[in-house]
């Protein structure tokens, strides 16, 4: 027998979930951005030494910790 609080409790789950699914859809893009061709990337550090680029790529991500 289902008790009127089932509904509740479903809702909030769905909700929850919801709210959960659009903040990573949000944050994710963010923290994971495409590495520059010219250079190698291993999580926050971004690598382009020894590679003789005469500028700065493109294309670095913006939560890079290191350059």
């Amino acid at each position: 027998m289902n008790s009127p609080f089932d509904f509740v409790n479903h809702r909030h789950r769905l909700i929850l979930l919801l709210t959960c699914i659009y903040i990573l859809l949000n944050i994710l893009p963010q923290s994971i951005e495409a590495c520059p061709n010219e250079c190698t990337c291993h999580g926050p550090n971004v690598d382009c030494s020894n590679r003789g680029l005469q500028q700065i790529p493109l294309g670095i991500p913006r939560n890079v910790f290191k350059l």
